[in-house]
């Protein structure tokens, strides 16, 4: 079940990127090592290194949800 999804403004964010064109199989390989990536970059400020790209996400009006899953008995 989802809520009525309320709408909001959201402030520009930075971000850590890592474009990937993988098939689908080669995913469960390729995660472990980008997250590895991506965590090293985050300190602040982040910084390009290898395959990690510094962006930003710009300010933007949202529309912001919550999933409540049916309980399983």
């Amino acid at each position: 079940m989802l809520d009525k999804p309320p709408i909001a403004q959201t402030a520009a964010q930075t971000t850590a990127i890592i474009r990937l064109a993988i098939p689908r199989e080669a995913m469960q390989t390729a995660m472990g090592p980008g997250r590895g990536e991506l965590m090293a970059a985050i300190a602040a400020p982040i910084s390009s290194a290898g395959r990690v790209t510094a962006g930003h996400l710009p300010a933007a009006t949202v529309a912001r949800t919550v999933y409540h899953r049916p309980l399983i008995r």
